[in-house]
């Protein structure tokens, strides 16, 4: 059985990381604005990310994994495979190694342009609001 005081700290983990998570979104759009583009996909990736620990949190009332692979978190936390949602997630999650290691964001920088990462934030938006939809 679950104590108030054990409630109580679970939704307070719970805000903090969705907090963050708002805050790497806000981050994303920031970059987006100053045309640095690719660091504006780490930064969706990093908001859906601190979502969906949020998520694992309410769902299994455990600390979430050290991990940064969204589909694994997806599983984790409870959410339907398959939509559009799921979808755009997993891309994200397939797109974080090039933006988080040197010799991979050269390739990187070519392939997102404003139009693309505009796009990436909306559905970063819209996928955060859908996971949230399950907690």
């Amino acid at each position: 059985m679950v104590s108030d005081s054990d409630s109580q700290g679970q939704e307070s983990k719970i805000r903090s990381w969705i907090a963050g998570a708002e805050e790497a979104l806000e981050v994303a759009h920031s970059l987006l604005s100053s045309g640095k583009f690719v660091f504006s996909v780490f930064f969706c990736h990093l908001a859906i990310e601190k979502t969906l620990k949020a998520a694992v949190i309410a769902e299994t009332g455990n600390v979430a994994p050290k991990t940064h692979n969204l589909r694994y978190l997806s599983g984790q936390a409870g959410l339907p495979a398959g939509g559009r949602e799921f979808e755009f997630i997993s891309i994200l999650s397939d797109v974080s190694v090039p933006t988080r290691y040197p010799e991979d964001l050269g390739h990187s920088l070519s392939g997102y342009t404003e139009d693309v990462v505009r796009d990436y934030l909306e559905r970063t938006r819209e996928a955060i609001d859908w996971i949230k939809t399950f907690m």
